[in-house]
This record gives structure tokens, C-alpha cells and sequence, in this order.
């Protein structure tokens, strides 16, 4: 495990065991981060689409004309 990975199991085993207000105001604070914002909405995004098929950028660009 790496020390990136061991930090996060740490925070979010902290955050795990908070009350329910206390993960919302958490989420709240984290979410004015307008950059943090707009990186979860993508890891969201990516986690959604995992499982679709990959196909070349230049077959998507032809069909999206």
C-alpha cells in the first residue's frame, strides 16, 4: 500500500464513523472548492461510465457530426 493510498484509508475511515450532520457539513466545505467541485463531479462521471465500451476518438467524432 502506498502512503497516498494509506492516507486516504485513514481519512476515510475517520469519516466513516462521523454522524451523519457531521459528514454533511464535511461534504458542504469540501464542495465550496470550486476545483475539488468540479474534480469530483468527473470522478463521479468516470465511475458512472466504467463499465461502457471504449471506442476510438476519431469513430466518436464521426458520429457526433
Amino acid at each position: 500500500m502506498t502512503n497516498t493510498d494509506a492516507t486516504a484509508k485513514v481519512f476515510w475511515t475517520a469519516f466513516q464513523v462521523l454522524p451523519h450532520s457531521e459528514k454533511q457539513a464535511v461534504i458542504r466545505r469540501m464542495m465550496r472548492s470550486k476545483s475539488l467541485r468540479r474534480d469530483m463531479i468527473d470522478l463521479a462521471i468516470i465511475e458512472n461510465r466504467k463499465a461502457e465500451s471504449v471506442r476510438p476518438l476519431r469513430k466518436y467524432l464521426e458520429e457526433s457530426r
